[in-house]
């Protein structure tokens, strides 16, 4: 008995995935207060987006959905020292329906990130953010 449970721990643990260290970037509209985003990131040397929850005046967005949330996937994403590109789309892939742009300087002690939150190519906010 105590060699199949040793069996069945070893089985356990060599099949566990490993665990993701992640960070996290918030935003608030620059405007308008009501307009926040927050951005869970993969620990990885490419940009992972691994989850996204984006509040507007008209429309919430969140990678896992509820209630009366959009539901979105990440489209495609970019970036280097500079700037950070994610494109948000919806389940189907059919259409974008969050853009965000962010331009990105350091200096001594302080990383600045500012940029365009757009939603459905129609309403574009300027946010301010951090890590």
């Amino acid at each position: 008995m105590r060699l199949t449970g040793l069996c069945l721990l070893c089985a356990l643990t060599a099949s566990a995935s490993p665990a993701l260290a992640t960070s996290s970037l918030e935003c608030q509209g620059v405007d308008n207060e009501d307009v926040s985003l927050l951005l869970t990131l993969g620990s990885v040397p490419v940009l992972a987006v691994v989850g996204a929850h984006i509040s507007t005046p008209t429309e919430t967005f969140s990678m896992r959905a509820e209630g009366g949330e959009t539901s979105i996937l990440v489209g495609q994403g970019f970036q280097d020292t500079d700037s950070l590109m994610v494109d948000f789309v919806d389940d189907n892939v059919e259409a974008v329906l969050v853009s965000l742009r962010l331009a990105r300087a350091e200096g001594d002690k302080q990383l600045v990130e500012a940029g365009v939150l757009t939603v459905r190519q129609t309403e574009a906010y300027a946010v301010n953010c951090f890590s």
